[in-house]
C-alpha cells in the first residue's frame, strides 16, 4: 500500500482514540520499538485533522546502559525532527529490584508507570496512550493462565483504565490502549509506508523473562503443534471473558459496598455476614475488587490467594498475603491490614 493515509492501521487507531480528540490531549508512551513508533507516527498523522496537544514520554530502564542510552538519544532526536515535545525519565531498574526484592519485570513496570503518572500530572495530560497490540494481549492472557488466573485475567488488558483518579480539582487521567485490535505485523507494515525506522529492545529476546519465553517459545509451539489459529482463539476468549467480567463486576461492586465498614490506605474492615450467602466466586471477586480499589500490589496475587481469602471469610482464620497484607476474621468482621514496608 503506497498511501500511508489509507493504511488500515490508521483506521483502527482512529476508531480507538475518539475520546482523545474530545479531550484534546494525549501523552504517548514510546519505547522506540516498532509498536510504539507506529503509535507515535499514527497519532501525528491523525492529529493533522484534529490539532490536539501531543507529547512523547520515554523511560530509560538502564538495564543495558549503553544500548538504553543510545535509544533514548535517538528517540529524542526523532521527536525533535517530528516537532513533538519529549519527556525523558530514567532509573536503574536492576538496582531497584535488588533493593525492593521484586523481580526485574515488576520493578521495571512500577518505575515506568510511576514516571508516566508524574509526567502526565506535571504537564496536565488527561490521557496516556500505550502501544500494546493484539499480540501483547495474547501473551498477557497466556501469562495470566500460567500464574493461575480467574475470569478477570482471561480478559487480558483493558482498552481503558484509570491511571490517576480525580482529586482536588485534578481531572482523571486515563490510560488507553488503542492498538489492542492491531497486530505487530500491521504496525511494522505501517512504519514501512511512512519510512520510519525503530529500535528493537535487546531485552525483548532474553528468554530469562517469562513474557519473552511465552512470545518466542510457548506461542510458536502452540501454533505449530496444537492450533495455528491460537492467537485468534485467545482473542475471542478475551472478548467473551470481558463481557462476563463486566456483568459480574456490577454484582460484586454492589455486594462489596454493602459489606464494607470502614476503609483507609492501610486498614480495611468489612462485615463478613453480608457476603456469607454469596457464591465463592463472587466472594473472591469482592476481594479482587477491594485490592484494586486500595491500590494494593496485585502482581503477585493470583487465584489461590483470593480463594484463601474466601475460605477465611467463610470459615475464619488468618492469612498473610503478597505485599505485606495480613487478613484475619475477628467476630463479625474481616480485617485486612497492610504492614509497613509492604511492597
Amino acid at each position: 500500500m503506497s498511501d500511508p493515509h489509507q493504511h488500515p492501521f490508521l483506521g483502527s487507531l482512529s476508531h480507538a482514540v475518539k475520546t482523545v480528540w474530545d479531550a484534546g490531549d494525549a501523552l504517548l508512551a514510546v519505547s522506540g520499538g516498532a509498536d510504539s513508533m507506529a503509535l507515535l507516527r499514527g497519532m501525528l498523522d491523525l492529529n493533522q485533522t484534529h490539532s490536539g496537544r501531543l507529547a512523547v514520554v520515554h523511560f530509560n530502564h538502564k538495564l543495558q546502559s549503553t544500548v538504553s542510552d543510545d535509544v533514548a538519544c535517538w528517540l529524542q532526536q526523532t521527536c525533535e525532527r517530528l516537532a513533538i515535545p519529549f519527556h525523558l525519565g530514567a532509573a536503574d531498574v536492576g538496582q531497584l529490584a535488588a533493593e525492593t526484592g521484586q523481580g526485574i519485570e515488576e520493578s521495571a513496570r512500577n518505575a515506568r508507570y510511576a514516571f508516566l503518572k508524574q509526567t502526565a500530572l506535571h504537564n496536565r495530560f488527561t490521557h496516556v496512550l500505550v502501544a500494546h497490540t493484539r499480540d501483547d494481549q495474547v501473551e498477557t492472557i497466556l501469562h495470566h493462565l500460567l500464574r493461575g488466573t480467574g475470569i478477570a485475567g482471561l480478559r487480558g488488558m483493558p482498552e481503558r483504565r484509570v491511571l490517576v483518579p480525580p482529586s482536588d480539582g485534578q481531572p482523571e487521567i486515563a490510560l488507553l490502549r488503542p492498538m489492542l485490535t492491531v497486530t505487530r505485523a500491521e504496525a511494522v507494515d505501517y512504519l514501512r509506508t511512512v519510512s520510519q525506522d525503530y529500535r528493537d529492545d535487546p531485552s525483548n529476546v532474553d528468554v530469562a523473562f517469562t513474557r519473552n519465553r511465552i512470545r518466542h517459545e510457548l506461542l510458536p509451539q502452540l501454533e505449530s503443534s496444537f492450533n495455528p489459529n491460537i492467537r485468534e482463539a485467545l482473542s475471542k476468549l478475551s472478548q467473551q471473558a470481558g463481557d462476563l467480567q463486566e456483568a459480574l463486576e456490577q454484582i460484586v461492586h454492589q455486594q462489596l459496598r454493602g459489606a464494607l465498614l470502614d476503609v483507609n490506605a492501610d486498614i480495611v474492615r468489612l462485615r463478613w455476614q453480608p457476603l456469607n450467602e454469596q457464591t465463592r466466586h463472587v466472594i473472591r471477586e469482592c476481594f479482587a475488587m477491594l485490592w484494586k480499589q486500595q491500590q494494593w500490589p496485585r502482581q503477585r496475587m493470583n487465584y489461590s490467594h483470593y480463594d484463601r481469602l474466601a475460605t477465611l471469610l467463610l470459615n475464619g482464620g488468618t492469612a498473610t498475603l503478597p505485599g505485606g497484607i495480613v487478613a484475619e476474621r475477628r467476630g463479625k468482621l474481616v480485617v485486612l491490614r497492610r504492614q509497613s514496608g509492604g511492597a
